[in-house]
């Protein structure tokens, strides 16, 4: 499965942007869920999701616990969510994001849970502003490599890794820039 969007330029400046996309038409549920793990190599490229701030299950970008194996997403902009911009549970096996972006979205902007889950990774993405309370990038468990992956433009706290309640995530973080966080860079659990 592949769906590609355009790419334009927005009134403000800044060539290269998704301009075709995703627009939330409810409360409390993702704009855009794939939910079928026998599906292989989904891809979704050149798209801008936009949510309404509407409930904390509006994820922008959303695989369940059934999970889904090779993944991409590539220039996938996601702003505005209730919910995190970029949700990914379980079984996210062999799954690449890249030059992914969130924006003020009101959970985590990168949530990730992957259990059980090898070969993940996020090249060249930007957690941009992030809510008060919540991190940039939070990878709850699970195995995930992350290559030249920035933020923040405001908010408290860049990356988590780990949640001991529920598992340990080992993270290798390379050429990844913190800045403007006003509490936490990074912020490793425990257990991990």
């Amino acid at each position: 499965v592949r769906i590609e969007g355009q790419l334009g330029t927005w009134p403000l400046g800044g060539g290269g942007i998704p301009i075709s996309g995703f627009r939330s038409s409810g409360v409390n549920q993702p704009v855009v869920q794939v939910a079928n793990a026998i599906t292989r190599r989904s891809e979704l490229t050149n798209v801008f999701i936009l949510g309404t701030n509407g409930g904390t299950n509006q994820h922008g970008f959303y695989t369940p616990p059934s999970g889904i194996s090779a993944l991409h997403l590539d220039r996938v902009y996601v702003e505005s969510c209730g919910g995190s911009g970029f949700k990914l549970e379980h079984f996210t096996f062999s799954t690449v994001l890249n030059n992914c972006h969130a924006n003020l979205c009101d959970e985590h902007l990168f949530d990730i849970d992957a259990f059980n889950s090898p070969c993940m990774m996020l090249l060249n993405c930007y957690a941009s502003r992030v809510a008060s309370g919540k991190y940039g990038y939070y990878v709850r468990r699970g195995e995930v490599y992350f290559l030249n992956c920035n933020g923040v433009d405001f908010g408290e706290r860049i990356f988590k890794i780990g949640d001991q309640a529920i598992g340990v995530a080992h993270c290798h973080l390379e050429h990844c820039n913190m800045e403007a966080f006003s509490q936490i860079g990074v912020e490793v659990d425990f257990l991990s």
